[in-house]
């Protein structure tokens, strides 16, 4: 049983500079930029912009127009208190509408735990300009938060969707009606980690942001946790090498944080121990190397008992809020995704449709985690462009016991 496979189971004046620009350090050393420590008051509405900088030349996306770092405030779910956020906006070149760009809000998946991760310190990956550029091509602004504790003092409590949904509303506000020539037109998307994070910001948007006309919302790759949805997918054998494991490593590191009597030794073995000890400080892809290159399995790994462990913890926070999204819903899901159970991705289309979402479900048979979110993007700027016109979606939920079959990889 692979437990990760669940895991993640009017027109504007506009000016050159939106803000005063407040120029840290550099954010490519692996120290801690000034830029990313307010140690000022945090007394302001969530959505208030404290700095914001233009991107250095050499982490800028060339299909944007101009590219800017920012940091906002911001809501933790947990203690309720305002936190200091950072993220990024893109413009498209060209001329903007009269009332400005429709916006996409774009919530990134699992890039890790440590601050130097963060996508705003230039840690892009390979496929994530590509995937930004094809929006700002089609006459979007784009902006995504890091996530609290990413990129900012403080840990990253990782798939805590509420939490990631306030952050992800907020730097909407931080950017809609201001001079950045965005239009108060929202299309609120996100794969895996940010999948889970899209999800639960179009059902928090009513009560949280109301003021945000959110138009709809487009998932891949969307985790769920829930009673009658299955731990892992039929395929996953305890024996096999997992890189997954890497995601059940921050799952873990999380579970800790926030229950200090949750032992490590409790959970791992000694063979897994040494490389579950540089989550904090490894960034995704380095940690699922390590993990490839220790020979890690489910059966190497886990004491008995982890999961129920780490779960008994953590399900709380993974808790959908919300099942109904006031706007429709996009979802994407390849049968082939090993990340992320794809009955269990198939289950929350049919329990959001029940609960009275308008959900255009689309199932890529062939597809994995990411081929799927690379693979969706002109089904969903398609649906995103339906839903700016303000034509009607029609829902296609349909069975996933009956209709979708699990394709081994």
């Amino acid at each position: 049983m692979a437990f990760c496979a669940n895991v993640l189971t009017a027109p504007y004046a506009f000016s050159a500079e939106p803000l005063l620009p407040q120029r840290g350090v550099s954010v490519g050393d692996g120290g801690v930029s000034s830029f990313y420590v307010w140690q000022g008051p945090l007394n302001a509405a969530p959505g208030t912009i404290l700095r914001a900088e233009p991107m250095e030349k050499g982490d800028r996306f060339p299909d944007a127009k101009s590219q800017y770092r920012i940091l906002y405030i911001s809501t933790d779910s947990i203690t309720h208190h305002k936190v200091a956020v950072s993220g990024q906006v893109w413009l498209p070149k060209g001329k903007p509408p009269q009332k400005g760009w429709p916006l996409l809000l774009w919530a990134h998946g699992t890039v890790g735990l440590a601050d130097h991760c963060a996508t705003s310190w230039g840690k892009t990956g390979k496929n994530f300009p590509g995937y930004i550029a094809t929006w700002l091509q089609n006459g979007f602004a784009v902006a995504s938060s890091d996530y609290a504790g990413l990129g900012t003092p403080g840990f990253h409590y990782y798939l805590v969707h509420t939490t990631e949904a306030y952050n992800t509303l907020d730097i909407a506000r931080a950017v809609v009606g201001k001079n950045y020539q965005i239009d108060n037109k929202i299309i609120i998307d996100g794969q895996s980690q940010g999948g889970g994070a899209a999800f639960s910001a179009g059902g928090e948007a009513v009560i949280y942001a109301p003021e945000l006309q959110v138009k709809g919302t487009i998932a891949t790759g969307l985790p769920y946790f829930s009673p009658h949805v299955p731990l892992g997918n039929s395929t996953s054998q305890s024996n096999t090498v997992d890189p997954n494991i890497a995601y059940m490593f921050y799952v873990a590191r999380t579970a800790q944080q926030l229950d200090p009597s949750l032992k490590a030794e409790s959970l791992f073995t000694p063979q897994a121990f040494s490389i579950y000890a540089q989550a904090t400080n490894s960034c995704v892809d380095d940690l699922i190397a390590k993990v490839s290159a220790a020979s890690l399995t489910d059966a190497n790994t886990l004491l008995p008992g982890a999961i129920q462990r780490v779960l008994g913890v953590m399900m709380p926070y993974y808790i959908y809020s919300h099942l109904k999204l006031s706007a429709p819903l996009f979802v994407g899901t390849g049968l082939k995704d090993q990340d992320v159970n794809p009955v269990a991705q198939q289950a929350l289309v049919q329990d959001s449709c029940a609960a009275g979402t308008v959900v255009e479900n689309h199932i890529y048979p062939n597809k994995a985690h990411i081929e799927t979110w690379l693979a969706s993007s002109s089904d969903a700027i398609h649906f995103a462009n339906h839903l700016l016109k303000g034509e009607k979606i029609t829902s296609s939920c349909f069975s996933h016991s009956t209709q979708i079959k699990i394709n081994p990889s």
